[in-house]
């Protein structure tokens, strides 16, 4: 379907208005979050954060060397063994003008102090040491967490580039919740132009690629891991963009871009399952031979190995440096593939997990935090419509073979999917919800093409009816086969 010069207008005005109102809704959650956990004395942070937030900023000063820029007065969390001069802690406070704002710490031994300058906090530690006080370490910014070791966890078995993109927003915006969740805000909304232009490229109908991503926003899911600062929501972007370049056919920068995309995390990676069965594809259509699919086959592999290992290092250097080559291979590398492939938190404390059926189904949902009214953000899919994806996948099954845009998605949909099963099946059994915002744009994808692409066609609904009577009849005949002795072979 060509759309002329107007509507091309009027679709990129709308597609500016649907990314105009998903900022919106992005930042407002982000606001309200911030808001509510400030207002109700705790310390800022949402979910998992505690561990992204809090390795970025540990990256920032003590990889980088650099400190956070400050919301309001500089401020610092100091960390000190026990017993302490408590005395001199209240009284340096006093001599250096430095305000004691936070003391609720059960599982470190820390407090968190604001001053008009660094120069008094500083001043204030060095009182400190020398009257009793024995301060292990000083972390300047918004305060740490309440969590053991906190101020040293760099979370090495995930890829840095997330924690290296919340330290620079800490650094460019300032060390506030607000503005850890800045990058997550920009890759969700990313996500959504980035399906508006697969979509693109996968259908001729520029306005059921407009609507589709219009849809994205439909989902709650995309609108909370949009609005926290952790890692999946770049998961979900790194994903869609490798899914991009195959929507164009570019199989050999599809790989580089979803290899690259492990430097996010290694979940990344499920997208060369889809990606790797189109190039292989592509290659066995040149040459029908067996030995050409086995080769295709084992080329993806060897090139994606070694990229995997090559962007891994690139990225992680100034970690290398500060960590030393092998205890970081040791941890980022084989630690992490075995952390992913490991059963992390299981027992009643911990947080619910559940299976990528589960996502589908609207069942087991992770709570990534609780308002004040009791009400849970949940890290829940619209799950009517992902129920339904499935339903139309297997209605319209006969049109894979027929309609490029069907079998593109659905590819893409199952094929990352794939990649959670086969997690879960080697040992990942603790998946959580919030690992389905990956799947988030195939899905709507999926639905698009059904609903709005063939079902609309009285011919295509036809031919696919005619397709399941063949399909039917030849099960049938296998059956027959099966069951009923031939004369011949009677005794």
């Amino acid at each position: 379907m060509t759309v002329n010069r107007k509507e091309k207008i009027a679709i990129t005005i709308l597609l500016i208005i649907v990314l105009a109102v998903a900022a919106y809704n992005f930042y407002s959650l982000d606001h309200k979050l911030t808001s509510e956990e400030i207002s109700r004395g705790g310390k800022g942070y949402v979910s998992d954060e505690v561990w992204y937030v809090s390795s970025a900023r540990n990256i920032l000063e003590k990889v980088f060397h650099a400190l956070p820029r400050f919301y309001g007065e500089p401020g610092a969390s100091i960390i000190y063994t026990v017993p302490a001069n408590m005395s001199a802690i209240y009284d340096g406070a006093k001599l250096y003008n430095v305000e004691i704002v936070d003391t609720s710490y059960n599982k470190i031994n820390a407090f968190y102090v604001q001053a008009p300058t660094i120069s008094c906090i500083e001043k204030y530690v060095s009182y400190l040491k020398n009257n009793g006080v024995h301060v292990t370490d000083v972390v300047y910014g918004w305060r740490i967490p309440d969590a053991a070791n906190i101020n040293n966890y760099m979370n090495y078995e995930h890829s840095p580039l997330v924690k290296y993109l919340i330290a620079l927003s800490m650094t460019i915006f300032g060390d506030y919740p607000l503005f850890w969740r800045i990058p997550s805000i920009i890759a969700g909304l990313l996500v959504i132009l980035f399906t508006y232009l697969v979509m693109k490229n996968l259908t001729k109908n520029e306005w059921l690629a407009l609507g589709v991503s219009a849809a994205l926003l439909l989902d709650p899911i995309l609108r909370a891991m949009s609005s926290i600062a952790m890692l999946d929501i770049f998961v979900a972007l790194a994903t869609v963009i490798a899914v991009y370049f195959a929507s164009k056919k570019k199989y050999k920068l599809a790989i580089i871009t979803g290899v690259l995309g492990s430097i996010v995390k290694f979940s990344v990676l499920f997208v060369m399952i889809p990606i790797s069965v189109l190039y292989v594809r592509e290659a066995v259509k040149k040459d029908r031979r067996f030995s050409t699919l086995v080769y295709s086959a084992i080329e993806v592999v060897l090139i994606s190995i070694v990229l995997f290992l090559l962007f891994q290092i690139i990225v992680s250097l100034p970690l290398i440096m500060y960590t030393g080559f092998s205890s970081w291979f040791q941890q980022s590398i084989t630690g992490a593939i075995s952390w992913h492939l490991s059963i992390k938190c299981s027992g009643p404390n911990c947080p619910v997990s559940s299976t990528p059926i589960d996502w589908f189904l609207g069942v087991n949902s992770f709570v990534l935090y609780y308002f004040e009214n009791n009400r849970a953000l949940l890290a829940q899919t619209l799950w009517p419509a992902w129920a339904l994806s499935l339903v139309m996948f297997a209605l319209l099954l006969p049109a894979y073979r027929k309609h490029r845009g069907f079998a593109m998605s659905s590819l893409f949909l199952f094929g990352v999917l794939a990649g959670y099963v086969l997690d879960y099946v080697l040992g990942g059994k603790t998946q959580y919800s919030f690992y389905a915002v990956q799947l988030v744009p195939y899905v709507y994808m999926v639905l698009g093409f059904s609903l709005f692409d063939i079902m609309v066609s009285k011919e295509r609904f036809k031919q696919i009816l005619r397709d399941w009577y063949a399909i039917l009849s030849k099960i049938w005949d296998i059956i027959l086969s099966i069951l009923v002795i031939k004369h011949g072979y009677e005794e």
